[in-house]
């Protein structure tokens, strides 16, 4: 079962609008630290999730939000805010949103609001959690990030070998911990999920496909685990 927020997790402001570029990662990797996941993997979930071309490269972005399989980056949180909560109160049922996608449907009852859910270091740690997690089920990070996608084996996979892909480009952080190693256990055959029995928080969710960067096709029918419409 993924916990709430602990009371020692103290949320920092959030920085100017300016910075939302970095939000995403500087939160993935404190995050990461705080429950025991590879940085570079919530890292290159964060990028897979929300990225954009930011200054020549690909940056998460925390102002994303996805409605139906539809997604949007904007320029400030408020935007994000007032357009998540129009499409709810228009009634839309599939709704993504933050650095690394949460479902608002599965996932908004770990929060106090949209605001909170959006907010990067919430949003972040939520995620490590969650990862953290499926870790403990799957007993490897690959398939923990294929179902941290889709419980769909062949979503998972593809997921998987995208991230894989991601790392391949990503430029090692000062002092970050186990880059090496990622690439070696985000190999593309490696997830093959769906058989255990101990699903903590997606246990009855149906399949979903996930992220707010297209796999090449839209999305067809009812969606679980954490990241956007694809």
């Amino acid at each position: 079962m993924v916990s709430h927020a602990s009371a020692s997790e103290v949320v920092r402001p959030i920085a100017a609008e300016a910075d939302a570029a970095t939000l995403c990662e500087d939160w993935a990797a404190v995050a990461a630290a705080e429950h025991a996941v590879p940085e570079r993997l919530m890292r290159a979930i964060a990028r897979v999730e929300t990225g954009r071309q930011s200054r020549g490269t690909v940056r998460a972005w925390p102002w994303a939000v996805n409605v139906e399989g539809e997604g949007h980056w904007f320029a400030t949180r408020q935007e994000a805010l007032d357009y998540a909560g129009a499409r709810l109160g228009a009634g839309a049922t599939q709704v993504d949103i933050g650095c690394f996608q949460l479902n608002v449907g599965w996932h908004a009852r770990a929060f106090s609001g949209l605001d909170q859910m959006i907010d990067p270091a919430r949003n972040a740690r939520y995620a490590a959690r969650f990862l953290a997690a499926l870790h403990d089920e799957f007993g490897d990070w690959a398939q923990a990030a294929a179902a941290y996608h889709s419980r769909t084996p062949e979503h998972g996979r593809a997921y998987v070998a995208r991230l894989a892909a991601m790392v391949e480009t990503m430029p090692e952080r000062a002092g970050e911990a186990g880059a090496a190693r990622v690439g070696a256990f985000l190999t593309p055959a490696a997830p093959s999920i769906g058989t255990s029995t101990a699903r903590p928080l997606a246990a009855t969710q149906p399949p979903r496909l996930g992220s707010l960067v297209p796999l090449g096709g839209p999305a067809a029918g009812p969606r679980a685990s954490v990241g956007a419409a694809r």
